[in-house]
């Protein structure tokens, strides 16, 4: 079992166009853009770890609505890094737009193999505030080699796939 669904990884892993989207303007948020693992300390029950460093970060604030009239949710609420776009948090609403789920996106940066830095999402923090519990799995990276990605990856056809 999880709290997430298809969709959810890293806040949204959907066919870009199964939904409609609506630009709200910035937010100023506590985003933890530069996590450092070996600082979170979590206790047995504790829900969100100690040590989470965060910064002050104004995103970029998008809604997304589901084409699908039975989709899951009613809407997502994005919160976007401006300098990555990377989602660094996501409110979830349900099909009567009362406030569901909550997501916090943990990220790291990586030197590439090139030398370069690259922020990559390193965990999530899910909250769900209707069933009143968390989960936070973490995920581990240890290189990012971009060289080694295959470029077919990021071809329209591929990116538009819909599964």
């Amino acid at each position: 079992g999880t709290d997430m669904i298809y969709d959810d990884e890293f806040g949204w892993d959907g066919h870009i166009l199964r939904n409609t989207y609506k630009y709200i303007g910035k937010k100023e948020l506590l985003c933890s853009r530069v996590l450092d693992h070996a600082k979170l300390e979590r206790q047995p029950g504790q829900s969100i770890p100690s040590g989470i460093q965060r910064e002050r970060l104004q995103t970029i604030v998008v809604e997304a609505k589901n084409e699908d009239p039975n989709y899951i949710y009613g809407k997502r609420v994005w919160y976007l890094d401006p300098e990555t776009y990377l989602m660094q948090w996501t409110e979830l609403y349900d099909d009567l737009d009362r406030f569901w789920k909550c997501f916090e996106m943990l990220t790291t940066d990586f030197k590439t193999e090139q030398g370069e830095m690259r922020q990559m999402p390193t965990g999530v923090i899910l909250i769900d505030f209707q069933r009143t519990h968390s989960s936070l799995p973490l995920h581990t990276i240890y290189a990012v080699g971009l060289e080694k990605v295959d470029k077919r990856m990021f071809t329209i056809s591929n990116l538009q796939k819909s599964y």
